[in-house]
């Protein structure tokens, strides 16, 4: 018989209770006490310790939702995407200088994502740019040297400046800049003219500035700059002269772009998109070009293997060389700058390396002067009050701003409408239906009818193997098509089109013409 002690208190000295885990202990701030532990940080975490060290280190995200970090390397400023190669490089090289250590690619990971989701939900908004930066009225040009430096333009000049207010990233191919000199003469750009072999009051000359002066203003929209000619006539030197003064980069020039794709990947990776020897533009890309060149919004698949949406919302300067006019879309040849150049003589040609040489060693005069003429436009800007404007009028009203520093008032807007007179004209010549009708309605002005009428009798003017080609309709609804299309550059050519009254069965076109009066 069991008899229980005279101390009750000694009761679990004679029954083995079973153990009960109690909660631990909260303090009076509502605190849990953790743990003293003796476990070492791992690689990963050594990592985000570098990558949050705010002496170092400033992690931030874009509008967009990109993850930034802007860290501080030998007395100056970086900015790189955090999961790039720059940025991989950098927490490496910090890691090595602290530990001793290579950290391995499972650790880089699992701090890149943590890093990252810190940029995202705890970092501040910026923006990022690309070589050029236009903001609150001051212009930025990247450098894009060792020492991250960057020019800055007001209207009262230019300086370099060591840490930009800017953020600025770059790309694998892109090369510096030489810092730019003073002392260019400014209505010769420090004998820009003569580096190109053109003559200085030519319209070519004039307008290939006026392009320059475009990439350099840092917003657009920008003019698609066409530069044809013959063999023979350094048009790929020319452009590749001219990327140099703005936007230098490995390989020069890129070839033809083979779809969207390709020219979303240039415009990610470059700041000036300059192709060579295109022998064709398709619609879709030369749609794709004026949503570039004027900031329209441009998007692609991120791979082909997914459906995900990868969106540019910018705008980059467009060149391109080919020895026949490519532009011949009516939307991308009101975009469009047209330079036309003549072969050079045998006994004027030169060596490449001779060309390249010289120009080099003045770049930085030429982009000296040219950052004169900038700040000229930006002083002028504001007061710029012009009757009328061409297309790309805030182009037009830029140029308009720069062109009192190196030529009288006008002459560039002179030379800017005589290109743009062309380029209808070559789209007029390159269009069917336009070669067709413009013709026979100089002789028969004026025309109302349906556009089945129309059809009928502009397939009076053609031949068998005219009508059978692709890109001839073959119906009334694709003839109203092609009119829609056409009308900006035939308005330009005297014709007018209605192609709007309707009545409740049928729609009616009218067509006049009337002599422009520059034709007179």
């Amino acid at each position: 018989m069991w008899v229980p002690p005279a101390d009750p208190t000694k009761l679990s000295e004679h029954i083995d209770f079973p153990k009960v885990e109690t909660r631990p202990a909260v303090k009076a701030n509502g605190s849990t006490p953790v743990k003293p532990t003796n476990k070492k940080p791992t690689i990963a975490e050594k990592l985000i310790e570098i990558g949050t060290d705010e002496r170092f280190v400033e992690l931030f995200h874009t509008w967009e939702g990109d993850a930034f970090a802007d860290v501080y390397v030998d007395g100056h400023r970086e900015t790189h995407p955090i999961r790039s190669a720059g940025y991989k490089a950098w927490l490496r090289r910090e890691y090595y200088l602290r530990h001793k250590g290579s950290p391995n690619a499972e650790a880089m990971t699992q701090a890149l994502e943590m890093l990252s989701a810190k940029a995202l939900y705890d970092g501040d908004v910026y923006a990022v740019y690309l070589r050029m930066a236009h903001v609150d009225g001051a212009i930025y040009l990247d450098l894009c040297d060792k020492d991250w430096r960057a020019v800055e333009v007001t209207e009262d000049g230019w300086q370099v400046v060591d840490e930009p207010p800017v953020r600025f990233i770059r790309r694998k191919k892109m090369l510096p800049l030489p810092a730019p000199e003073q002392g260019g003469d400014i209505p010769t750009l420090g004998g820009l003219c003569d580096h190109l072999n053109l003559d200085p009051n030519s319209q070519e000359y004039k307008l290939l500035v006026g392009w320059l002066l475009g990439c350099l203003r840092g917003k657009g929209p920008f003019p698609v700059l066409g530069i044809g000619g013959e063999q023979g006539s350094a048009k790929s030197d020319l452009l590749y002269l001219l990327k140099r003064l703005v936007d230098p980069t490995k390989g020069g020039l890129r070839g033809p772009p083979k779809d969207d794709r390709d020219l979303f990947i240039s415009a990610l990776n470059g700041y000036i998109l300059a192709f060579d020897n295109l022998s064709h533009i398709s619609s879709d890309l030369a749609d794709s070009m004026c949503r570039l060149a004027t900031g329209a919004g441009f998007s692609t698949r991120a791979l082909f293997t997914d459906d995900e949406e990868v969106v540019f919302d910018g705008q980059r300067p467009i060149a391109i060389t080919a020895i026949t006019d490519v532009a011949t879309r009516s939307d991308l040849a009101d975009r469009s700058m047209l330079v036309h150049l003549k072969s050079i003589p045998e006994d004027k040609r030169k060596l490449q390396e001779d060309v390249y040489r010289a120009f080099d060693k003045a770049r930085p005069t030429i982009l000296g002067a040219l950052l004169n003429v900038v700040a000229h436009g930006l002083m002028r800007y504001p007061d710029v009050r012009p009757n009328t404007l061409p297309r790309m009028a805030d182009f037009a009203k830029w140029m308009i701003a720069c062109e009192t520093a190196m030529w009288d008032a006008g002459m560039f807007i002179a030379a800017y409408e005589v290109s743009q007179k062309q380029a209808s004209t070559n789209v007029l010549e390159a269009d069917l239906v336009a070669s067709t009708l413009l013709p026979w309605i100089k002789r028969t002005t004026p025309f109302e009818g349906t556009a089945t009428e129309l059809l009928g009798i502009l397939e009076g003017q053609i031949d068998d193997q005219t009508r059978r080609r692709k890109d001839w309709p073959k119906n009334a609804s694709a003839l109203s098509g092609k009119l829609t299309r056409i009308t900006p550059p035939m308005r330009k050519a005297g014709v007018t089109i209605d192609n709007q009254d309707r009545t409740k069965k049928q729609r009616n076109i009218t067509i006049t013409y009337q002599r422009p009066a520059d034709d007179e």
